[in-house]
């Protein structure tokens, strides 16, 4: 029970996390942080498996957080999801398979992989006039 914010909220707490709040008494619960996750700048959550994905823009990640684990308390390490196949990660989205899209800001381009986030991806979009951010998946 919770919801999460990149916001600083104590010169002591780092800035590379997301900060977990409990939503009826606005009370700090724990944050999630690591060396895997350096400037967060996206989250997603995939509701059927109950993950959450946080892109890790400083380190070219995309990793994730058990959600059945409950609100973090303390720090939480999060575990990796995508490691160095997305430069600069700007938006995510998953489609109706199950597919990972992840926005590449710097290469103006959406990056698609499985659903388990393995291999090397493949181009979904390339060559966009601007760089990329926030995707959203529509179905038909």
């Amino acid at each position: 029970k919770g919801f999460l914010t990149y916001e600083e909220v104590n010169d002591a707490l780092p800035a590379d996390a997301v900060k977990v709040y409990d939503v009826e008494t606005g009370k700090f619960c724990g944050q999630i942080a690591g060396d895997d996750l350096c400037a967060p700048v996206q989250l997603v959550v995939d509701v059927g498996a109950g993950v959450l994905y946080i892109g890790s823009s400083g380190n070219d990640r995309v990793v994730c957080y058990d959600l059945s684990q409950g609100a973090p308390a303390g720090i939480v390490a999060p575990r990796t999801f995508i490691h160095g196949k997305v430069k600069h990660v700007s938006g995510m989205a998953f489609d109706a398979e199950g597919n990972f899209y992840a926005a590449e800001r710097k290469k103006k381009r959406i990056m698609k992989f499985g659903p388990d986030g393995s291999g090397d991806g493949v181009e979904f979009i390339g060559g966009l006039p601007d760089e990329p951010e926030f995707i959203l998946y529509v179905p038909k």
